[in-house]
C-alpha cells in the first residue's frame, strides 16, 4: 500500500507508479485532479484551489483484524 495524504475540502493526494514512474495523483472528492512528478508540481495544483501543502496530513495504513 502507497503512501496517502488528506487535506480539507475532499482531497487526497496518493503515492503511486503510472507507467513505471512513481508520482502523486491527487483527487478531489474523488474525481482525479492531476499526476505530479514532484512536490513542486503538487504544490503548484493545490496552490490553484487555495490550499497549500502544509494542510496535507499523512494517513495511516488500516489493519485489518485477524
Amino acid at each position: 500500500m502507497g503512501m496517502r495524504w488528506v487535506a480539507p475540502d475532499g482531497w487526497d493526494v496518493e503515492h503511486i507508479v503510472l507507467n513505471g514512474r512513481p508520482c502523486l495523483r491527487a483527487r478531489r472528492h474523488g474525481y482525479l485532479q492531476g499526476y505530479c512528478y514532484s512536490i513542486e508540481e503538487l504544490a503548484r495544483l493545490l496552490d490553484r484551489w487555495g490550499l497549500a501543502l502544509e494542510y496535507l496530513v499523512e494517513t495511516l495504513p488500516h489493519r485489518q483484524a485477524g
